[in-house]
């Protein structure tokens, strides 16, 4: 009996979220997580709040697998069933309700609690919000390790009872009366079973012999989150196995000769040897509120950003994009820093500038350009001793690599060295940043791919980088050979 893992996802004590996408909600405190709808499936559901911890996290996990498999919408009810291992299941929410039950002969149940009584309740919950019409069990486990319920899954697959199964374990842990059996870890973790072989992604293939030993990839399974970090490492072989290697779709700069993008590179002259002073209007054509108050650190670095989206044509936008920023700094807003610093120590801190504050980290103006550019990705600010920019770039490249985002802007951002740090080094004033997408967008105009090695060593075209603002000239000089070779192809022909 064989079976593709297709999907996985989970809620434990330290995190939330599935497989390909491993830390979409951090939790912590060493205590299973308050886990809304909306974390789920993005909007609130009716008597949801109702339900105990061992029906959230159970319905969370199953949810996030089948994200992870891409099986999450639906339209019409799928022949999937879900199987479920449980050591204590509801008895926590069962003991809540015999103590509504037992004074007054039963007169004052709850029937909101009496809803939940029994262990597969949240099955049915999950099948009614995740269109599932297949089989739904849960499985009692002495001692909780999931591989009940995962045989069951596989002999429902291998009856054709079921094209898929979602199988996993689910547990809140012990009561106070009683306690959790030894070895109960609290948590839910499912994971989504197809017939192999399968067209889609796969982490890998189970097998069960006819004594009901499972395998994975040939290595025994007794516990399903074991199977889980051995899953999660399975696609991290096989995402390193790959070259990091991006295509450089866009580029837009702000420095003290010239701003504006690649494929414009001389949009807004500059001049006088300083940064120019940015409106919104230069940026985005119209005015923004609250733009005026940003420092030049940040105007700098969104109006870049904007500038390089613009050249890769993913300036527009009517919805959110999975897009991150990454972007390495030296002084960063330290300008600012000091300016709110002299608001804040006279009078104890009682005329310190609000306005200010809002501006005393050097990742802020990231969170400004994704409001106004419409990034859902991951965004980082990233400090440089040197600045060149390609510890961002690096960081990018791995992004990529490693499914976070399918486009990254990486760059540079610094307004240079403060006057009052002369004994520092200094940095060249000015931002820079790079569209790097997956080479696979076609339609995508490209400077060419830039390709990271084993050692993190940087190359375009074959040519070491080492600093970004060499890499602009690369780009530059590469487009306009490649601008001269198609006139004389047209010319030749």
């Amino acid at each position: 009996m064989i079976a593709s893992i297709t999907g996985m996802g989970w809620v434990d004590t330290t995190s939330m979220g599935w497989g390909q996408q491993h830390e979409q909600y951090t939790a912590g405190h060493d205590t299973l997580p308050k886990v809304t709808s909306r974390m789920i499936f993005g909007k609130g559901l009716p008597h949801f709040g109702r339900l105990d911890t061992y029906s959230k996290i159970g319905i969370a996990a199953i949810a996030f697998a089948l994200k992870d498999a891409g099986l999450f919408e639906w339209q019409e009810k799928r022949v999937i069933g879900v199987v479920a291992s449980t050591t204590c299941g509801c008895l926590e929410r069962d003991m809540e309700y015999i103590e509504t039950m037992l004074p007054h002969g039963g007169r004052f149940a709850s029937p909101n609690l009496f809803a939940c009584t029994l262990p597969n309740v949240f099955i049915g919950q999950a099948a009614i919000h995740l269109g599932l019409a297949g089989p739904c069990y849960s499985v009692n486990e002495d001692r909780l390790s999931g591989v009940a319920g995962l045989r069951m899954a596989l002999n429902n697959i291998f009856l054709d009872e079921s094209p898929a199964i979602i199988a996993g374990l689910c547990d809140a842990g012990g009561t106070d009366v009683f306690g959790a059996p030894e070895g109960t870890r609290p948590g839910a973790l499912f994971f989504v079973l197809q017939p192999s072989p399968t067209d889609g992604f796969s982490y890998g293939t189970l097998e069960m012999n006819e004594t009901g030993d499972i395998s994975f990839e040939g290595m025994a399974v007794t516990d399903l989150w074991e199977l889980q970090e051995r899953c999660l490492g399975e696609r991290k072989r096989a995402q390193m196995a790959k070259r990091p290697i991006a295509s450089i779709t866009g580029m837009g700069w702000v420095d003290t000769t010239s701003m504006g993008w690649g494929r414009q590179h001389e949009r807004y002259p500059s001049g006088n040897g300083s940064l120019p002073k940015i409106t919104s209007r230069m940026v985005f054509g119209k005015r923004l509120s609250h733009f005026g108050r940003l420092d030049t650190y940040s105007k700098i670095g969104i109006a870049a950003i904007a500038f390089a989206l613009k050249d890769a044509g993913l300036f527009e936008w009517q919805e959110k994009r999975v897009i991150g920023v990454l972007s390495s700094t030296t002084y960063g807003c330290i300008d600012t820093d000091i300016d709110y610093l002299e608001t804040a120590i006279p009078q104890g801190g009682r005329f310190a500038s609000p306005n200010l504050f809002a501006y005393v980290l050097s990742n802020i103006f990231l969170g400004e350009a994704a409001i106004h550019l419409g990034l859902a990705g991951p965004c980082y600010s990233v400090n440089e001793e040197n600045l060149s920019g390609l510890t961002g770039l690096r960081m990018a490249l791995t992004s990529i690599l490693l499914d976070e985002a399918p486009t990254v802007v990486a760059g540079l951002c610094d307004a240079g060295r403060p006057d009052s740090f002369e004994t520092l080094a200094e940095t060249k004033p000015g931002a820079l940043f790079f569209v790097l997408e997956e080479p696979s967008r076609d339609t995508a105009p490209s400077y060419g791919n830039i390709e990271m090695d084993d050692k993190g060593d940087l190359s375009f075209h074959g040519k070491k980088v080492s600093q970004l603002w060499e890499l602009m000239h690369m780009c530059l000089y590469n487009q306009t050979n490649q601008e001269q070779l198609q006139k004389e192809s047209e010319t030749d022909s």
